[in-house]
């Protein structure tokens, strides 16, 4: 088993960046969901996903040439021009306005990018939009995603989670799934999907299709992620990424999902495919993954994880 795709997602909910190595970060893979839009309605601020809003699919991301540090958007519709945005990867803050944004009941202060770069999302989508950027604000993991910490040999302290911050990606650090599960899709829905629409970070080679029992990966000799959560799914899997809208009902594969994948109790109005993982041991400089690196099963849990996003998780 190996790592076959390495995918960042510079803007939560619009095209990933497939990449042949990533530096791993305590947050994530770097630059891993650190801008988002919001629609705004006066001083309400709504967050943009491609499950609510399917035309985000019609933007596409890249990184600049070697050095340039910058990340470039490009919207293309179906009919009409193509046009393209310039954004730096690691804009200074000073002076922009600060916003509180709360996800899944997980908050931090987001950083407005200013008229010069929203006005190309509005112009885009035909309502005000607002490009934030995550800066040096991190959201806390909340429910039972961290792990517990394990007490010292003569510890009487009650057991806590470790504390385990994120992105705006939504609930964890990293999203990983198998190449024999997609294959499952694929034979649900008759044809092969782009494995991109269940966006996930991490695509390893498996041919076992038991990853919902994964409890740890090794990647190489020494990278352990902790695997802790179902990754829950909704409509966004349906989108047509060519044309900004939702493919023909017999091939949307979450209403194929909700057949036989509603397996986590604590998620079971909803199908979960892949999952969310955390990074335990993670030095200053980071970490690097490669495709092609190989990955063990190191855990196997002998029941499937049970997914609680509340401060009152055990």
């Amino acid at each position: 088993m190996h790592i076959h795709g390495l995918y960042v997602y510079p803007v939560k909910s619009l095209s990933p960046i497939s990449v042949q190595s990533a530096k791993i970060t305590a947050i994530g893979l770097e630059y891993d969901r650190v801008f988002l839009l919001q629609k705004q309605d006066g001083d309400a601020y709504k967050l943009l996903t491609i499950g609510r809003f399917p035309q985000l699919s019609l933007f596409h991301t890249s990184f600049g040439g070697e050095g340039e540090n910058i990340l470039i958007v490009r919207y293309s519709p179906p009919q009409g021009e193509s046009k393209e945005l310039r954004i730096p990867l690691q804009p200074h803050t000073s002076g922009l306005v600060t916003r509180e944004i709360v996800m899944h009941s997980s908050a931090c202060m987001d950083y407005d990018m200013g008229d010069g770069f929203s006005d190309f999302f509005s112009a885009c989508l035909g309502f005000p939009t607002r490009l934030v950027y995550l800066g040096s604000s991190r959201r806390p993991v909340i429910g039972n995603i961290a792990p517990m910490e394990q007490p010292g040999a003569n510890s009487c302290s009650l057991l806590r989670r470790k504390k385990v911050e994120i992105s705006f990606a939504d609930i964890a650090p990293i999203m990983i799934t198998s190449m024999a599960s997609f294959r499952c899709v694929d034979d649900m829905i008759g044809e092969q999907m782009d494995v991109t629409k269940f966006r996930p970070n991490m695509v390893v080679s498996s041919e076992d299709g038991e990853e919902d029992f994964w409890g740890e990966l090794l990647v190489g000799y020494d990278k352990r992620i902790s695997l802790t959560a179902n990754c829950a799914r909704c409509n966004s899997i349906n989108v047509d990424y060519a044309t900004g809208g939702l493919v023909p009902a017999d091939k949307q594969p979450f209403k194929k999902l909700m057949k036989d994948r509603r397996v986590d109790p604590g998620m079971k109005y909803s199908p979960v495919f892949g999952r969310y993982g955390i990074f335990p041991d993670i030095p200053a400089s980071g970490l690097y993954f490669s495709v092609g690196e190989k990955v063990v099963v190191s855990k196997r849990n002998s029941q499937r994880s049970e997914l609680c996003i509340s401060n009152r998780c055990n």
